[in-house]
């Protein structure tokens, strides 16, 4: 039989594991982002020693 205790159980357990997959897609988005800023860094770096290689 379900009880209330038990609907509380499985909510908090629910929340948790939502919880958790956040913090996951969080972690992979914020990685996503840096390697982007990383990639537009090390391109405008290239570009920079490219036009001053030809002076």
């Amino acid at each position: 039989m379900l009880t209330i205790d038990r609907i509380y159980e499985i909510t908090d357990m629910l929340e948790h594991q939502a919880h958790n997959e956040l913090q996951k897609a969080t972690s992979f988005h914020n990685g996503y982002v840096k390697a982007c800023e990383d990639f537009g860094r090390a391109l405008r770096d290239e570009i920079y020693n490219d036009k001053n290689e030809g002076k």
